[in-house]
């Protein structure tokens, strides 16, 4: 076979992998068939392996799947030389790394690059730097390194200029303040530790659906009431608990609303979000977190 033949051969691959692609999406935004989707875009990613978007997609379909991290993590790893093409699929490794437990390569991921992305996407990397550095910060706690703990868990607060998060984005930070108080309150420091509870105890408290890809989840409510109880506002938080169960168990009905307007609106030729589906976990998420709480605050 000469060049030209190779040439040839290899366009028709490329475009036999978009057709497969263009499948997936339609399997997945108006058939829900999640498994066919992946088996089509996994496909595409085998005909035209150096495509850094759909790897990127079928990762993403992967998760929607409930796949093993440990798989996802091999899959992405195999073509390794395309994770930096895009900042929606480093954000996406990154996210692997820390579910297996590799939190120093994602921190490294996470400030060695200038990421750009839309709202979706720097809500999804605000939580996943916070949630790197506030890993590592326990770490360093649990190995007897407090005040170094203590450092990184700050820095968790605030974001580096090269993740591109907009300082207008108003992302809530609950979780790494009442963090902060723990460390501060095992290690002695009453005072340090009562004025982050007071600061993971601000902020709105009424819980939200979710109406867009780009609305930020109340999750931060279970923080905020887990602070008030170290605050001794335990009644307060108790009651914040049960409005997270009360809202989870009383938003069904709204979530049919939300998918309908969903498919008007949503006609791009790319995966859409299942905002029902994102929302039915949601939902589940905070009766969880709900449950939980009133468990550690009654407790």
């Amino acid at each position: 076979m000469n060049a030209e033949d190779i040439k040839e051969k290899t366009e028709e691959k490329k475009e036999l992998a978009k057709a497969l692609r263009d499948v997936s999406v339609e399997l997945y935004n108006n058939e829900h068939m999640v498994s066919k989707a992946l088996e089509a875009v996994g496909k595409a990613c085998e005909l035209d392996p150096d495509n850094s978007q759909y790897l990127f997609e079928r990762d993403l379909l992967l998760e929607e799947a409930g796949s093993d991290p440990v798989v996802r993590l091999s899959l992405l790893e195999e073509r390794k030389e395309l994770l930096s093409e895009r900042d929606d699929l480093a954000l996406n490794y990154a996210h692997v790394l820390n579910l297996n437990g590799k939190i120093d390569e994602a921190a490294d991921i996470l400030l060695g690059r200038d990421f750009k992305l839309d709202r979706e996407g720097q809500i999804k990397l605000a939580e996943e730097y916070r949630r790197t550095l506030l890993t590592m910060a326990v770490r360093e706690v649990t190995e007897g390194n407090r005040d170094r703990g203590i450092v990184i868990g700050e820095m968790s607060l605030t974001y580096p200029k090269n993740l591109g998060i907009d300082p207008d984005a108003d992302l809530p930070d609950n979780m790494g303040w009442y963090m902060l108080g723990e460390m501060h309150r095992e290690g002695g420091n009453e005072e340090a530790a009562e004025i982050a509870y007071k600061k993971a105890a601000e902020g709105e408290t009424t819980p939200r659906l979710l109406t867009s890809s780009a609305d930020i989840p109340s999750d931060h409510i279970y923080w905020c009431a887990l602070a008030k109880a170290r605050l001794g506002q335990k009644k307060e938080a108790l009651d914040l608990m049960r409005k997270l169960i009360d809202f989870g168990n009383e938003s069904t009905e709204k979530l049919n609303e939300i998918q309908e307007d969903t498919k008007k609106a949503d006609d791009t030729g790319s995966f859409k979000t299942d905002l029902k589906k994102k929302n039915e976990n949601y939902l589940k998420r905070l009766i969880s977190l709900g449950v939980r709480g009133l468990g550690e605050i009654s407790g």
